[in-house]
């Protein structure tokens, strides 16, 4: 099919630059070549391949894109390999490669920022779409050629790929991407993109309409919608964040940089609500993997419900809260808005885990186990197993069935094998956890000193040779490994319950008491678990823990009305 200037594929005739009508447009924004596009671009098709010159536009490229892939994409989409189907529609699942720089610009350190950057940003707009299921690898092993993406797309549990690299030449920046099913190794498009430099903020939209349309799928008014919100105001602002969210902080002065970039990016544009998010979940991972308590997690909430008020529909940002508030206490918030998450993206993995979080801290231990389950069903990749499986064995071991937490261990095992991963300093605390509480000591002496030999100073392992000490009845050495956790700003309160276990096991009441307060007040209020869990035998007798565990047989039973599964199917 041959592209026709004189046609208008544009049926909302909306102007991409100014949001209004294009028959309004001011002049010199709309072409006289393209009529329901924007700006001096120009499109031809030369053997299949899209070649697009100037200042790129999402309806240009929908428009050339109609025309000159639509066999392609009708041919693609009577390819059928396994897919997820939910509600009874189709899901595609596809995965965002982080695009690989050019011989010229991978000695470019200004420049490689973007590999990371663009597919985690393709990655969230997708996520707008309820057809689209969207992957993001990380990581050296995921730098796939080609011939490796049938290997690729097995581990990750999808049936398409995006792959691309750039180069920057002087103000220019020149890609290249490709669309294929990954599974059967066939291209559904290959497109050459050439843009302005300081025209970052138009590609990642322009590849989800790209990605979009070759899989052949029709998004609603309302994806549609969500898919154009959020344009940064400022191309300086919207590299910033760029730069801010290609890093992966591993350390303090890592975090603190990622803040820095992202402050100075919204200095620039303080409406664009990515920006907000990604500050607002820097905060709250800083607080939850480096101790840096109360107050990030207090910044966290405040710049998160900003960026919600900007757009109350974004996955990043309903996401970012949502696990905000299990994390700070506030759990019928929490569900509340997951819920809502899950009503209007009901394929994403990643709110089904966040909720499966929450409803263990509120002691829904079956509806916990199943919502992991159904992040799994709609996840497959071997990350997300771990990850949901990891989170299965804790709601395991609070309903007492310990014997099944240890077969959820042997199946973390396997995943990580099939990945080449290591085992985990965390998993390994809870695997001596189980065994703890089937007593079987020597078992558990020997996981937590695993742990410890994995990452001797993090507080999995600091809790683990405090479990180890109680259960070989070193009160002193106890003690001190409590004291060193007391000098932590733990807010969590998941871990804040180890402290009163821990108190509870050093026949040491009052704090026990007092650590199993917070908890409670914090957050998690799992009745089911608390009230016969055998490490607190020591403290069960005292009328304050009974007058502690009736608050949390109220707060657990208004949940559960308000939040249970019934109500989350209405």
């Amino acid at each position: 099919m041959q592209y026709r200037p004189d046609t208008c594929y544009n049926s909302s005739h909306l102007c991409y630059i100014t949001g209004s009508d294009r028959r309004a447009c001011p002049d010199g924004y709309c072409s006289s070549v393209l009529p329901c596009c924007c700006c001096d671009v120009w499109v031809k098709t030369i053997s299949g391949i899209l070649m697009l010159k100037g200042s790129i536009t999402l309806l240009a490229l929908l428009a050339a894109l109609i025309a000159a892939f639509v066999a392609s994409a009708r041919a693609a989409s009577r390819v059928r390999s396994e897919q997820t189907t939910l509600g009874g529609a189709e899901i595609k699942k596809v995965a965002i490669f982080p695009f690989s720089p050019s011989n010229a610009a991978a000695n470019d350190q200004e420049i490689r920022f973007f590999s990371l950057a663009l597919a985690a940003e393709i990655g969230a707009k997708l996520s707008q779409s309820e057809g689209v299921a969207a992957r993001v690898p990380e990581g050296e092993r995921y730098e796939v050629s080609e011939s490796m993406l049938a290997n690729a797309a097995h581990e990750l549990d999808i049936e398409y790929s995006l792959t691309g690299s750039y180069r920057r030449e002087g103000d220019r920046l020149r890609l290249n991407a490709r669309l294929m099913n990954a599974r059967r190794g066939e291209t559904l498009w290959d497109a050459p993109l050439e843009v302005a430099y300081h025209d970052l903020r138009r590609i990642p939209e322009l590849l989800c309409q790209m990605i979009i349309a070759g899989l052949g799928i029709t998004l609603s008014p309302a994806e549609d919608s969500r898919l154009r919100k959020d344009r940064c105001a400022d191309a300086t602002a919207y590299e910033l964040y760029l730069r801010a969210t290609a890093l992966r902080p591993a350390t303090a002065n890592d975090w603190q940089r990622q803040r820095e970039l992202l402050e100075r990016s919204i200095e620039l544009d303080h409406a664009y609500a990515p920006a907000l998010a990604a500050l607002g979940n820097a905060h709250m991972q800083y607080a939850s993997k480096t101790g840096g308590g109360a107050r990030h997690y207090e910044l966290a909430e405040r710049i998160l419900r900003r960026a919600l008020k900007i757009n109350g529909e974004s996955p990043q940002t309903l996401l970012a809260l949502g696990s905000l508030y299990a994390k700070i206490g506030k759990s019928e918030e929490s569900a509340a808005l997951l819920q809502r998450a899950l009503r209007l993206f009901p394929h994403s993995a990643s709110f089904h885990q966040t909720l499966g979080y929450v409803y263990r801290y509120a002691g829904l231990l079956d509806e916990s186990i199943a919502t992991y389950r159904q992040a799994q069903t709609l996840d497959r990749g071997l990350g997300n197993l771990i990850e949901s499986e990891e989170q299965i064995v804790k709601a395991l071991i609070y309903k007492g069935d310990y014997r099944a937490a240890l077969a959820s261990h042997a199946k973390i095992a396997a995943y990580r094998d099939a990945a080449r991963e290591p085992p985990d300093h965390k998993e390994l605390f809870y695997a001596g956890v189980s065994h703890l509480y089937l007593k079987e000591h020597g078992a558990a002496a020997r996981l937590f000193d695993r742990a410890a030999a994995i990452d001797a100073v993090s507080i999995w392992s600091v809790f683990a040779q405090a479990y180890k000490a109680a259960q070989q009845g070193d009160r002193t050495r106890l003690l001190e490994r409590v004291k060193k956790l007391e000098t932590l700003d733990i807010v969590d309160s998941e871990r804040r319950y180890r402290l009163a276990h821990f108190y509870a096991l050093a026949g040491q009441r009052t704090p026990a008491l007092h650590n199993l307060k917070k908890a409670i007040e914090g957050g998690f209020f799992n009745y089911p678990y608390l009230s016969h869990d055998p490490l607190l035998a020591d403290i069960s007798g005292a009328d304050e823990f009974k007058t502690l565990l009736r608050g949390a047989k109220r707060r657990h039973e208004n949940f559960k009305r308000k939040f249970g599964a019934r109500r989350e199917r209405s």
